[in-house]
């Protein structure tokens, strides 16, 4: 039975998803692909600022996987290097403030 749509396809087995299968071919047909999604990791951070960053993990996941045969690799990279900014700044927005101003 094929899985919804809507679901998060990256923990799934190439052999039996078909989304999670069109994700490894472009991770493994462009290296740098695979560099940029590295960086969409969230279950590292503190628990506040997780859903943000899952939020720009599964778009960059989802933006992967929909890449289509023949499209412009250079565009998806930086689609990715630019969410990969808004991440971090939406990641910083969520971490309690400080006293100190910027240094």
């Amino acid at each position: 039975m094929p899985l919804p749509d809507d679901l998060d396809h990256s923990t799934c087995d190439p052999a039996v998803c078909h989304r999670a299968r069109d994700a490894q071919s472009i991770i493994e047909r462009h290296p740098a692909v695979a560099a940029r999604l590295r960086w969409f990791e969230y279950k590292q951070l503190p628990p506040y600022p997780r859903p943000t960053s899952q939020m720009c993990h599964d778009l960059a996941h989802e933006m992967a996987r929909r890449f289509p045969a023949g499209g412009d690799v250079d565009q998806l990279l930086t689609g990715l290097q630019r969410l990969i900014e808004a991440k971090d700044a939406f990641v910083r927005a969520m971490l309690p403030a400080t006293t100190e101003g910027p240094s």
